[in-house]
């Protein structure tokens, strides 16, 4: 999905790891994240619904035991997007 200039990856399982590196590109303290940018992921997040799709790939990640891509959710989770998507201040 396209979303004034932040590109969502599908959420498949197969994309994983591309969903990961956005969102790590794109919230990293340590590349000093451009806030314009973060606003227009966390709007994207929140117009695709994306959040629960995450979720949906979690149950199912558990199910399969998968640790890497259990892993992979774990960093999308705790970057900044979703708490800022969700009003949740860390």
């Amino acid at each position: 999905m396209i979303d004034s200039g932040v590109t969502l990856p599908p959420c498949e399982l197969s994309r994983l790891s591309n969903i990961a590196e956005l969102f790590h590109r794109t919230t990293a303290v340590v590349s000093s994240p451009e806030p314009l940018r973060r606003d227009l992921l966390a709007s994207a997040v929140e117009r695709a619904d994306y959040i629960p799709q995450l979720i949906d790939l979690f149950r199912r990640c558990e199910d399969l035991e998968d640790t890497t891509n259990l892993c992979r959710l774990n960093d999308i989770f705790r970057s900044e997007i979703p708490d800022c998507v969700v009003g949740v201040s860390t």
